[in-house]
């Protein structure tokens, strides 16, 4: 197996105690991202399902693909994976931080407002 050291390093790294408590954190956010996405009009996520850092958004209502969305998205600074046909995927990370996730946020609000006139 060529690239064992990689699968070897995320083994140590979820290993360390300080990084269980830093995943946390990461799941904390992704929770708080989606009961507030949640509250945005035409989306589409359910918080109680958000175990890990990742969060679906559904945005059908938009009218709008995915991929379309996502360049709507990486216009304003925020990166979003698509999930096709109509949704979205948010990953927290220890790069992203509360005021990271005011302002995706914050997007979603514009986009929404944009596409829904609500």
């Amino acid at each position: 197996m060529r690239q064992a050291g990689v699968i070897a390093a995320c083994g140590l790294v979820a290993l360390r105690p300080e990084w269980i408590a830093r995943l946390r954190e990461d799941h904390r956010r992704a929770r708080r991202l989606a009961e507030l996405i949640a509250e945005v009009p035409g989306t589409s996520v359910n918080p109680d399902v958000v175990q890990t850092n990742m969060v679906y958004v559904d945005i059908e209502t938009w009218r709008w693909d995915s991929e379309t969305a996502r360049k709507a998205f990486l216009e304003r600074g925020i990166k979003v994976s698509t999930s096709p046909p109509t949704a979205l995927r948010l990953v927290t990370h220890r790069h992203i931080t509360d005021e990271d996730v005011e302002e995706t946020v914050r997007v979603f609000r514009e986009l929404a407002r944009e596409r829904t006139g609500r």
